[in-house]
This record gives structure tokens, sequence and C-alpha cells, in this order.
């Protein structure tokens, strides 16, 4: 009886974790495990700098242009955001920073959308001469630091909705990945609107949270010292020598009066 009862149990457990699973996995309906990063070197969709909401979290902006003349936004929301937020080392962050700048400075004098990406009659031309750092920067993004334990780019399971960061009790780094999708909107060659950008982030630490443990500076420690002998009568030293001279003197005076 308590085998069939533990069997029981066990089954019910098993079915109760898939419906758990169902539910997670409906939480984003797009399906993204056989999508590769691509950057959107065309600053279709774009993540701003980060926003301080002045409670201990900042928000990522998110901009997303029908098409580059940077006119008519979109509104993405709900499941047309799919993000991942992925902490970094701060040796990553500076080499992805690096990057990052450069492509900052070509997308304000809009050089990479003007050489590299064009349309003739709505045919997209091919773009293989992509300058080097964007290409860096999209491997990067797909294998992360490790392929198999810390990918930047997994979306087997992506949040959706805005994106938050929260300061910590110490200094954070991330880089946020975002696919934006837009079933409304058509791009070139007639296929929907779906952009890749990724952005990294720091976050300076906020120590004063209840959480975080106060910070002490230890006393420095003090030198030992060896104090030097005294000097004078009440060294021990001293002491000893006068009470062996004085024992000596009288020792001598009785010699002499002896034989006297």
């Amino acid at each position: 009886m308590k085998k069939t009862f533990k069997n029981f149990s066990l089954f019910l457990v098993a079915i109760m974790a898939l419906f758990v699973g169902f539910k997670t996995v409906d939480a984003a309906t797009r399906p993204q495990t056989p999508q590769t990063f691509t950057f959107d070197y065309t600053f279709k969709f774009r993540l701003g700098d980060l926003v301080d909401n002045k409670d201990g979290t900042y928000s990522v902006p998110m901009t997303a242009y029908k098409t580059t003349d940077y006119t008519d936004t979109l509104t993405l929301e709900g499941d047309e955001i799919h993000y991942k937020v992925t902490e970094i080392s701060e040796k990553d962050y500076n080499t992805l920073k690096a990057y990052q700048d450069e492509m900052d400075k070509q997308e304000k004098t809009k050089d990479i959308v003007d050489n590299y990406y064009y349309t003739d009659d709505e045919t997209l031309k091919d773009n293989i001469n992509l300058p080097q750092y964007i290409l860096d920067y999209m491997e990067a993004i797909r294998n992360g630091e490790d392929v198999d334990k810390n990918p930047w780019w997994c979306y087997d399971d992506p949040k959706t909705g805005a994106i938050v960061l929260t300061a910590d009790c110490e200094t954070k780094y991330y880089i946020v990945t975002v696919d934006g999708y837009d079933m409304e909107t058509t791009d070139a060659l007639d296929v929907n609107w779906n952009y890749h950008t990724a952005r990294v982030y720091k976050v300076d630490a906020n120590p004063n949270q209840d959480k975080c443990e106060p910070v002490t500076i230890p006393d420095e420690p003090k030198e030992e010292t060896t104090p030097n002998p005294k000097t004078g009568i009440a060294t021990p030293y001293v002491i000893c020598g006068a009470i062996a001279l004085v024992g000596v003197v009288v020792f001598v005076s009785n010699k002499k009066k002896k034989y006297m």
C-alpha cells in the first residue's frame, strides 16, 4: 500500500511539474531557439542610456524605427520584445564598450547606413564589408564568455516587456540583448520587421540598502618595537655590576686585614 501511494505521489508531482513548465514557456509565444544574433547595424532598433528611476532601479529605453529614414517609430510591447540581461565581467564590459563607442560615433553620422546598407527598387543588397568591430561585436554576443556555460544570446526562455536593471551593493556590469518583432510592419523583401540589438551597461553600487553590510575599514596594524635597555642606576646590568664590584672590594679588604 505504501509503495503504491509513493508511486502515485511521484506521478502526480511529475504531472504538476509538466503543467508548470508549459505555463513558463507560454510567457513568450514567439519561437526563438533557431535564431542567430545579428546586430542591427542599420540602427532601426536602438537601446539608449540608462534612465535613473530614483528608486534604486534603472530603465533601459528602446526606440524602434520603421525604416532608415528614422522618422516613423514603432511601439513594441508585450511579446513583441524578447530580451535577456546577463551579468558580465568588467573586462568584457570594457571590450564591448569599445566596440559600442565606435558604433555610437558611426550612428550619429550615419556612415554605416550610408555605406553598408542601401536599397534599390525595394531589393536588399548584400552587405559583406561590414567594419570589423561590428563583426567582432556580433561574434562576442553570439558566443559569450563560454558557449556552453554562459551564452549572452540564448533565448530558450526570454523575458518580455520593459527592461529594468537594479542597483546592487557592488558595481555591476551587464549586457542586454534584445529581439524586437512586429507583425504589422513589413521590411525589405516584404518580411516582418525583426531586429536584434544589444548594449552594455555599468550600474554603480548602491551601498545604502538594508541588505548591504556596512563597509568597515580595519585599523592599521601597529608596528611592534623592542624597547631599548634603560640607562642609569635602575638598569639590571648596572645594579648587578655594582654589587659585584662592592663584593670584590670587601673581599680584598678582608684579605688585607687578615695578613696585616
